[in-house]
């Protein structure tokens, strides 16, 4: 390996240490509503309402769903801790439902 390439690799190491600093410190969320319209994020500050159509994109990680309401940021949420009334399997189908009628997210793999 020459010098360039150990510079390189250590220079893309501390980036990326860089980066998951700061989403370390960014504010988490406090908590989700689910409802049929869509979804409600709980922060310190208040609530944002997010409503499915919005989302232009929806990727599952396992037991997580990746929200991308825009190409720069995504909610996400854990599937196991889905609010009560609602599942795992409903939030799919919700989602699953905008998709189908073509005003909602595309299902990424």
């Amino acid at each position: 390996m020459t010098l360039f390439a150990v510079a390189g690799l250590l220079h893309q190491w501390l980036e990326y240490r860089r980066v998951f600093r700061t989403y370390q410190a960014q504010p988490r969320p406090l908590g989700f509503k689910i409802a049929e319209a869509g979804l409600a994020v709980q922060w310190p500050q208040g609530w944002q309402r997010l409503r499915w159509p919005d989302l232009t994109r929806v990727q599952q990680v396992g037991d997580w769903l990746l929200l991308y309401p825009g190409p720069d940021f995504c909610y996400y949420l854990d599937l196991r801790q889905v609010p009560d009334p609602y599942t795992a399997i409903d939030v799919l189908a919700l989602i699953g439902k905008q998709e189908v009628s073509g005003s909602g997210p595309t299902f990424a793999s």
